[in-house]
């Protein structure tokens, strides 16, 4: 998913002059995270490479803290700001890794959705997975089968990308009611775990009323 030939356009790294990784075999901290914010992104995580080295025994929420106070550091920041697409259905993942956040969501119509994801490589690769998933009588939106919790994750990403079709999958569009479905099973699982957010800690935007009034919405999200 992260080669240039089928990555979003969030991926940059392919675009930097002179990098010293491989764009289709890259750290995916090189892939997205430091493209967007240095100019040099291979001297910063050559830093880290040093720093982190030294960075006590810890769990993996405290690590990503850690990272992101460096980042916050070197760009002279007080807060950082994760956006992904994908992270509805983790909110309860995240709520608990970083009970500090302030959770910020963006809904848009799902019929719009639906066509979008239907062009959107990534986003094929995800339906196709979780129609498989559901097949085999697991739910990937399931609080206890989601990145960040489930073991199972990372044994999935370790072996399938050698039994995937990959290519296949991004070339072949899924059916419109398959998008359908998974934006509706995801915003389902999301809206679900944010209703246990309190309300000083969570904001809703829609996309629709951010291009209608993007002044007054951009204003409550301030």
């Amino acid at each position: 998913l992260a080669n240039p030939d089928a990555s979003p356009s969030e991926f940059l790294y392919h675009r930097v002059v002179g990098g010293r990784h491989d764009p289709w075999d890259c750290p995916p901290l090189l892939a997205v995270t430091l493209p967007h914010l240095f100019d040099d992104p291979d001297a910063v995580f050559a830093d880290l490479e040093r720093i982190v080295c030294t960075w006590p025994a810890q769990t993996r929420d405290a690590h990503h803290a850690a990272l992101f106070e460096y980042l916050c550091a070197h760009k002279g920041r007080q807060s950082w700001v994760e956006r992904s697409g994908g992270a509805l259905f983790s909110i309860a993942a995240l709520r608990e890794a970083f009970p500090k956040a302030k959770i910020v969501v963006l809904l848009r119509d799902g019929r719009d959705v639906s066509l979008s994801m239907r062009d959107h490589l990534p986003s094929r690769c995800m339906i196709w997975g979780w129609k498989r998933a559901l097949g085999l009588g697991s739910d990937p939106f399931a609080p206890s089968r989601q990145s960040g919790t489930s073991r199972w994750i990372a044994l999935a990403e370790r072996f399938g990308g050698h039994y995937v079709p990959m290519e296949r999958i991004m070339r072949t569009r899924p059916a419109l009611a398959d998008c359908a479905a998974y934006w509706s099973a995801m915003t389902t699982h999301g809206l679900d775990a944010l209703a246990k957010t309190p309300d000083q800690e969570k904001l809703i935007l829609h996309y629709e009323d951010l291009v209608s009034a993007p002044r007054t919405e951009l204003s409550r999200l301030m």
